[in-house]
């Protein structure tokens, strides 16, 4: 989803906002989730790995405290125009041991690998 001038509420408020001359440009991944009544929802966490339209990796750990939710992950600024945006993702539920429950990926995953050169 894009961050612009829309993402400030006070586009939609009509009011004044410092940022409205200047908005941020950017994206935001919004990951949501549904954890089963067969599981303990305290033990689990959630990885994003995200690649950008660089190539470059990241990987986040988010924990999980609820049954349902969502978690968002901002790219704004300079990381925006460093990375150009994002590329790819994907998304794993984690148990205590980090051992993966579950997983879900966006249709143009890869694996970047790197080599030694």
């Amino acid at each position: 989803m894009p961050i612009d001038k829309t993402s400030l509420a006070s586009t939609y408020a009509e009011s004044p906002d410092p940022k409205a001359a200047k908005p941020p440009k950017g994206e935001k991944l919004y990951v949501s989730y549904r954890i089963p009544f067969s599981m303990n929802c305290d033990d689990l966490k959630i990885r994003l790995k995200v690649v950008y339209r660089n190539l470059e990796q990241e990987e986040k750990v988010f924990p999980v405290h609820h049954r349902m939710g969502a978690v968002g992950f901002d790219l704004v600024g300079d990381k925006f125009k460093k990375t150009n945006g994002f590329f790819t993702y994907r998304v794993e539920l984690l148990d205590k041991d980090d051992h993966v429950v579950d997983s879900n990926q966006q249709r143009m995953w890869v694996e970047i690998l790197k080599l030694n050169q």
